[in-house]
């Protein structure tokens, strides 16, 4: 049974730095108010207790509970079941196509994105430690987009070719989502070519088709029984909740297991975090102050915040976090349209008063020294900070949020 351990990786937390006093006399109450912390302290509270799950397994505990009961069951918990399946299509499988059903894979992306080598899928297959390549569609995947991918597994090659072609498999993530369309859910046309494509490359191979085929979905319905026509598959059970909020339970960590990605470490990085918010002094606390940031109203029209990452990798988190805003009922912070991936946006045009920058502090590789006293982080940082100086001298907010490092365990 493949096992993953804490590494021990020091924890660097996160920081959060506000500046508030280019907006101060416009608000109704002041910025960093008491009364302000608590009402976006009770709002999550009380959103993470609407959920109809026992504490223990709910968004904000999950963390803590999978790695108990990792620490108590070992095989049968579901960490050891997710490292078991890992375990095997590891030894036999080089690609993996992801296909999400509605926002199912937001979560699992974000991880990918943010734990992985940049350039992941184009590394070879010893360096890449013998773990798959892996490619995500989604149930809005045109034409082109899915025959590019299996053109690249080989699947135009002849038939009789295919038992040299590189082997892969299908993973197929469907929240049990109230947001989604559920006869879209049901009739997906990707899921079908892919499952025929799949057949077809396996082709006489008794008993190993259903080796192929690993899904996170709800244990009852269509979905769920077409897959076990395929005879004993890997199915893991999602929640009865939002998508988003199942990043941290099978419909998130079977994708980051397969990739290699150290969960044990993401788990105890995300039960450290629920504990801060339930711990901390609301004065104190990272979530509810980043909450407050969002959330408050600065006069009639409010305010449009636009988050700006430097780091293409949490690209992917943007997005997640937009769903998982809408997913614990919470107003929903930003616009759509509010995010600017990597690089960020100018910032030129007028929308909006205030900003966030999320910048990575330590780099995955070591800094290229250009020559001289100054690495290429460095100057990185020297370009955000003109633009952040910019942004309050036209008396806009601003807030940077300062990650110590992109891994696990952060």
């Amino acid at each position: 049974l493949l096992s993953m351990k804490l590494l021990r990786n020091e924890l660097l937390p996160l920081r959060l730095e506000l500046d508030l006093s280019p907006i101060a006399h416009e608000s109704s109450q002041p910025p960093e108010h008491p009364l302000a912390h608590a009402r976006i302290q009770r709002s999550l509270h009380d959103a993470f207790a609407s959920s109809a799950l026992a504490p223990h397994l709910r968004f904000d505990g999950r963390p803590a509970a999978l790695l108990q009961e990792y620490s108590n069951h070992r095989q049968d918990s579901i960490a050891g079941q997710l490292f078991r399946t890992a375990n095997r299509i590891h030894a036999t499988v080089d690609s993996v196509v992801v296909l999400s059903l509605g926002t199912s894979a937001l979560g699992a992306e974000a991880i990918a994105q943010a734990c992985c080598q940049p350039y992941w899928n184009h590394l070879s297959r010893a360096d890449r430690g013998s773990k798959p390549r892996m490619f995500f569609l989604d149930d809005r995947s045109d034409t082109d987009t899915v025959q590019g991918i299996l053109h690249l597994l080989g699947s135009h090659r002849p038939t009789t070719s295919n038992f040299d072609s590189a082997p892969w498999a299908l993973v197929l993530l469907a929240a049990d989502d109230p947001h989604a369309d559920l006869n879209k859910v049901q009739e997906a046309w990707q899921l079908e070519v892919l499952l025929s494509e799949l057949e077809k490359h396996v082709g006489n191979r008794a008993g190993e088709l259903n080796q192929r085929v690993i899904a996170v979905l709800p244990n009852e319905g269509s979905l769920a029984r077409r897959l076990r026509s395929y005879g004993e598959c890997d199915l893991f059970a999602s929640l009865d909740e939002p998508a988003a909020t199942q990043c941290f339970g099978p419909l998130g960590l079977l994708t980051a297991t397969l990739l290699g990605i150290n969960i044990m470490e993401l788990l105890a990085g995300a039960a450290w975090m629920s504990k801060h918010f339930h711990q901390a002094p609301a004065d104190e606390n990272l979530v509810v102050r980043f909450m407050e940031w969002l959330t408050r109203d600065l006069g009639p029209l409010g305010q449009q915040h636009r988050i700006h990452v430097y780091n293409p990798g949490l690209a992917g988190w943007s997005r997640w976090y937009r769903d998982l805003s809408r997913g614990l009922n919470i107003p929903e912070p930003v616009a759509p349209n509010a995010f600017s991936d990597y690089p960020g946006a100018t910032g030129d045009g007028e929308t909006g008063h205030g900003e966030i920058h999320v910048v990575v502090e330590r780099p995955r590789f070591d800094p290229i020294d250009q020559g001289s006293s100054e690495d290429s982080q460095q100057r990185l940082r020297q370009g955000i900070e003109p633009r952040m100086r910019a942004n309050r001298d036209r008396g806009r907010t601003v807030a940077e949020l300062r990650l110590g490092e992109k891994a696990e365990l952060q």
